[in-house]
């Protein structure tokens, strides 16, 4: 294969840039700060942005690359959430008293990936959805609504995330989200930021809805 160390050559070629695609989870105040970027939004708060892993750096992904290899928005994220999901992580089943957790781990900045697609390690994830919080970018953790008692799911989760949040240089949020399945966008429910304990964000009729659920998909 024809070999360059000027990568602004090698990646003007779609075939070479596609397998460096990757998404890399940033706050909104972050991508406010750049001029253009290729995204999605599905967590309040924070957006997946699509980036180049380059052996030394990573590189932003911007409309003027999508008008070299001819690209769709939708093509080039769905390339790059591929690639990230591909990234070797593991999956770690806990179990915190009566709350069954998955923590999805990674030594590496696109673990956070696996954020949108829950169903990956949340086999058979129905209606009822999953409670997700992104502490870092090398860890995920997940728990199916209805395991277990919600309020105690949600204490449980929000002493994780604020610790793993507190323990990394890299941190990314103290929030929970409701994840409601396929097609539907998460919803932010609370924060354990500088808290010992969850605040409830949602407004009262998607607590309500939640609550409704969990205890349908109870067991």
């Amino acid at each position: 294969m024809y070999e360059t160390d000027d990568w602004s050559e090698r990646l003007a070629r779609w075939d070479e840039a596609r397998t460096r695609l990757r998404l890399r989870v940033y706050p909104d105040a972050w991508v406010a700060q750049r001029r253009a970027v290729i995204a999605r939004a599905d967590y309040p708060g924070l957006q997946a942005v699509a980036v180049l892993d380059l052996p030394k750096a990573v590189a932003v992904v911007t409309p003027e690359h999508l008008a070299c290899w001819n690209q769709s928005n939708d093509d080039v994220l769905a390339f790059a959430l591929a690639n990230s999901l591909a990234e070797v992580t593991e999956s770690e089943v806990q179990l915190r008293g009566q709350v069954g957790l998955v923590l999805v781990h990674g030594e590496h900045m696109y673990t956070s990936a696996h954020s949108l697609a829950p169903e990956r390690h949340l086999p058979n994830l129905g209606r009822a959805g999953a409670i997700v919080s992104l502490p870092c970018r090398d860890l995920v953790l997940l728990h199916r609504v209805g395991q277990a008692p919600l309020d105690l799911a949600l204490m449980t989760m929000g002493e994780l995330t604020r610790a793993a949040k507190e323990a990394d240089s890299a941190a990314l949020s103290a929030d929970l989200f409701w994840f409601r399945g396929l097609g539907a966008k998460p919803v932010r429910i609370g924060t354990s930021e500088g808290v010992s304990f969850v605040t409830a964000i949602a407004d009262e009729q998607v607590m309500r809805e939640m609550r409704a659920i969990a205890l349908t998909h109870a067991g």
